[in-house]
């Protein structure tokens, strides 16, 4: 009962951090480029990997909603395809940079490193049909998209 209890705080605030992720970082747009980015090339590709960042929040929020709904309702059948794309989404975020805090990039590579370990973890879980390692195992993986957006995110 304790992890679930845990396991709703923390899809809670992910869910009320989430919620506001289209108004973070850089807004499309609106700002000058900065001076280091200048070139057609380069802005391209920053553009390209902060749309990997905003696409994968809105993905990881379906997904999120489909799992803790089987999961609070005991249906952890039903996660097979929602554990795979929260896999997937932690595997493209290799190579992204964060919102804020560029400075420790180390510092996001490893909780991105955290995350994509996590996600395996729970999509094995769910391979296995294993309730308690599956609710335990998501509560890790939104631990870890917390850590992330407190310290990475405007």
């Amino acid at each position: 009962m304790k992890n679930v209890f845990v396991l709703l705080a923390l899809i809670s605030f992910l869910f009320c951090s989430v919620v506001s992720y289209s108004n973070m970082g850089e807004k499309h747009g609106e700002k000058e480029a900065p001076a280091a980015m200048e070139h057609e090339g380069e802005m391209k590709e920053h553009h390209g990997k902060m749309g990997v960042l905003h696409h994968a929040m809105e993905e990881v929020e379906e997904h999120t909603e489909k799992i803790f709904h089987a999961i609070i309702h005991g249906k952890f059948t039903e996660l097979g395809e929602p554990a795979r794309a929260v896999a997937g989404v932690a595997g493209s975020l290799k190579g992204t940079k964060p919102h804020k805090n560029i400075e420790n990039i180390d510092a996001y590579e490893v909780l991105i490193g955290s995350l994509v370990d996590e996600s395996a973890k729970f999509e094995r879980a769910v391979k296995e049909g294993d309730p308690s390692g599956i609710t335990r195992s998501f509560g890790k993986v939104i631990e870890v998209c917390v850590a992330c957006h407190a310290n990475f995110r405007d």
